[in-house]
């Protein structure tokens, strides 16, 4: 139990920086809206557009981090077996 906790800990951080990493090392909070400056071909004007997607940014890599640390930590709580 205490090697499968370490382990799925690993996994999690893993996946969590991998997904971080993925969508663009966003440095600022998590962003599900962006504006995107645009011209109006008729007019020449510009304008912001929103777009929606995810970008993580380093709040979700610190709740992953947390979380695998915690997992980490929670596997000093079990004892080895004796085999005796």
């Amino acid at each position: 139990m205490k090697r499968a906790l370490r382990i799925l800990a690993l996994v999690i951080f893993l996946a969590g920086a991998g997904v971080w990493l993925a969508c663009g090392r966003n440095l600022g909070w998590t962003k599900t809206t962006v504006g995107v400056h645009k011209v109006d071909p008729v007019t020449q004007i510009d304008y912001q557009e929103q777009q929606k997607g995810f970008w993580p940014g380093v709040d979700f890599l610190a709740v992953v981090t947390l979380a695998s640390l915690g997992m980490f930590g929670g596997s000093f709580l079990f004892r080895k077996k004796n085999n005796t």
